[in-house]
């Protein structure tokens, strides 16, 4: 919900970047992976950006860019499970891909708002992790709870 204000707030562009970004980084299992799957998100994205930036300055026709868009969601598929930098490398031309063939507008200026959505909506989400894991630690702390739910009770 915060994702979603701030973004409609400061207008970005395209504001469900944020809120995905936001999300995408809360489903890591631990604050750990959470931080590493920010990290690679926006390493990933700034690489992406570039080779978007070049992708876009060339004149593609329509079957080439369909083409383009199936080999990164295939390419995207296969490698998002082994390393989430290098999926995200082809999520973001792939992305700025699909809104061009949608509008007909000037995509650069897009970049610089997929790069803020992804920076911001990173930082939150390790703000709402972080929040999240210190409410629950002092939770288990205040109650004296040293279960977990891996075992079943009786």
């Amino acid at each position: 919900m915060i994702a979603t204000y701030l973004s409609q707030s400061i207008q970005l562009e395209n504001p469900y970047w944020m809120v995905i970004s936001t999300a995408t980084i809360l489903q890591g299992n631990n604050l750990r992976a959470m931080m590493e799957r920010n990290v690679q998100r926006i390493l990933g994205t700034l690489l992406g950006i570039g080779f978007a930036a070049f992708l876009l300055n060339i004149s593609l026709a329509l079957l080439p860019k369909i083409f383009l868009i199936s080999f990164f969601f295939v390419t995207v598929e296969f490698i998002i499970k082994h390393n989430y930098a290098i999926a995200n490398f082809f999520i973001t031309p792939m992305s700025l891909l699909l809104i061009s063939l949608a509008k007909q507008q000037f995509l650069y200026s897009l970049l610089p708002y997929r790069f803020l959505g992804i920076i911001l909506g990173g930082l939150l989400g390790l703000l709402g992790a972080w929040i999240m894991i210190t409410c629950l630690r002092f939770y288990n702390r205040t109650l004296q709870i040293h279960e977990t739910f891996d075992q079943e009770s009786e």
